[in-house]
């Protein structure tokens, strides 16, 4: 078992590192908003769930295929994460 003075120091190592994917971006909404309308020739983003299934499939396909995840898309168009990971 560690000592207290152990897992302190194990903590404070723990909460100094930032556990992000490198050479990832976080983008703000706002970055995948303007991603979203260049890609879709200024298609809004919560458009995007109204059209039709195929055209929305394909959509949501090309925004997969540029870098945009699944969460980020979700956020972006309102659609849920099971429709976006099926398309």
């Amino acid at each position: 078992m560690l000592e207290i003075k152990e897992r302190v120091k194990a903590h404070q190592q723990m909460v100094e590192n930032k556990f992000e994917v490198e050479g990832r971006k976080k983008l703000s909404g706002e970055e995948i908003r303007q991603k979203i309308l260049k890609i879709t020739n200024n298609i809004v983003p919560q458009k995007i769930g109204t059209l039709e299934r195929r055209e929305r499939d394909k959509i949501l396909n090309q925004l997969k295929n540029v870098g945009l995840s699944i969460r980020e898309l979700e956020r972006a168009t309102g659609i849920s994460r099971g429709i976006i990971a099926k398309s």
